[in-house]
């Protein structure tokens, strides 16, 4: 189910402008974050820190100098006693690194029924995405599939092709609109320059 936004405008904190594509929990535009300010650096600060208190996350990694190194990620998180990493995965119990979830040995999985065509990243080369897996993994023989479902599975800490999608996780900010056409299309070309060699713009038929 695709989410319908009614349009309603935000004044952004450091120009005053009130547009419909400012978020009301970050509220600064997006030329303000551009020119980035040293105010404009401090809004989203703190949209950032009260968003991952929310969900008790630290808000940038913690570097205590008496506490235990995580080195599961680039991060690097010196975790203090009783605290946790930058992921909420890795802890320091008792002066020991403990990490329940996300190793080799238990992975960290998000799942849900995602509705053909999907928007998933995956879409332009799993069966039911292009119809190449008929008739034995998929119902379309010709295209992708509509009015079917499928389990989408996220694996924690996975690397996926890097596709452009119409929406995406938005969590606090609803408010903002869609991707639109030109602004994919542009991060598609930036992203063919760099070093990534699988990049495509998903969700064609919802881009405007």
């Amino acid at each position: 189910m695709y989410r319908v936004i009614a349009p309603s405008k935000t004044t952004c904190e450091i120009c005053s402008e009130s547009r419909e594509d400012i978020s009301g929990y970050l509220k600064v535009c997006k030329d303000c974050i551009k020119e980035g300010s040293e105010k404009a650096k401090k809004l989203i600060f703190e949209a950032h820190k009260k968003t991952r208190a929310k969900i008790g996350l630290p808000a940038i990694p913690p570097k205590d100098p008496k506490g235990v190194k995580c080195n599961f990620c680039g991060n690097e998180c010196q975790i203090g006693e009783g605290g946790v990493g930058y992921c909420g995965l890795s802890k320091n119990v008792k002066g020991k690194l403990v990490r329940e979830l996300g190793t080799s040995e238990i992975g960290l999985i998000y799942a849900y029924k995602d509705p053909h065509p999907t928007n998933c990243v995956a879409a332009w080369y799993c069966a039911g995405g292009t119809g190449a897996g008929y008739p034995k993994y998929s119902k379309s023989k010709e295209g992708p599939e509509y009015g079917f479902l499928n389990a989408s599975l996220f694996l924690g800490a996975c690397c996926f092709p890097y596709s452009l999608l119409a929406f995406y996780p938005c969590y606090l900010m609803s408010d903002v609109d869609f991707t639109s056409k030109k602004f994919a299309e542009e991060c598609f070309q930036i992203a063919k320059k760099t070093s990534l060699k699988k990049v495509r713009i998903g969700n064609l038929h919802l881009l405007r």
